[in-house]
């Protein structure tokens, strides 16, 4: 659930592909031959369609997926010193995307949601725990307490980003979130 992109490489790489944290996930669960769908927003536009077109391809049911008038999400990647670097987001139709009660119901009917924090679906957490779906969510780099605090409890999974940390501060990390709920937590440290 959440975000979809046309993912930019620019220079050296110089190609385009669909993107986006929760499209990957989609993917990467159909490719595994698990029973998998997006819901999210792809805009009206080239872009839209070629989401759209890909994720059919790949089997992932699409029923969900809303197309509105505007623009697909895009991102701006460059590389430097191994790393991808966001250079740009534009996030399109998906910056008014929000689950109402269908989509919310649909999302309940699987045993794994993953969420992430561009897809705007925080709000929905807790209800989705309630309903006995198991939580997996993408925080990128977002830490600040209050958030964690709204949000952990209602976690199965959590993903966090911590580059240019060391090793023993990620651990102590990993410990104080697994601590506030989420049984499995995987934190990315950059190159």
């Amino acid at each position: 659930v959440g975000d979809n992109c046309i993912d930019r490489y620019l220079h050296p790489v110089n190609r385009t592909s669909v993107g986006g944290n929760a499209v990957n996930v989609a993917v990467a669960m159909a490719r595994l031959g698990i029973k998998s769908a997006y819901v999210g927003a792809v805009g009206d536009d080239p872009d839209g369609k070629r989401v759209l077109e890909t994720l059919k391809a790949e089997g992932i049911d699409i029923s969900h997926l809303r197309v509105a008038k505007g623009k697909t999400a895009y991102t701006d990647i460059a590389l430097q010193d191994g790393n991808r670097v966001i250079v740009q987001e534009q996030m399109g139709v998906m910056e008014t995307f929000q689950l109402d009660q269908a989509l919310l119901d649909f999302v309940s009917g699987f045993d794994l949601a993953h969420n992430t924090l561009l897809g705007q679906t925080w709000r929905h957490l807790r209800a989705l725990k309630e309903r006995h779906v198991i939580v997996s969510f993408d925080f990128s780099d977002r830490a600040n307490e209050a958030f964690l605090d709204e949000t952990l409890p209602y976690v199965d999974i959590a993903f966090h980003s911590l580059p240019e940390v060391s090793l023993e501060v990620a651990k102590a990390f990993a410990q104080k979130v697994f601590a506030a709920g989420p049984q499995l937590i995987v934190i990315t440290m950059g190159a």
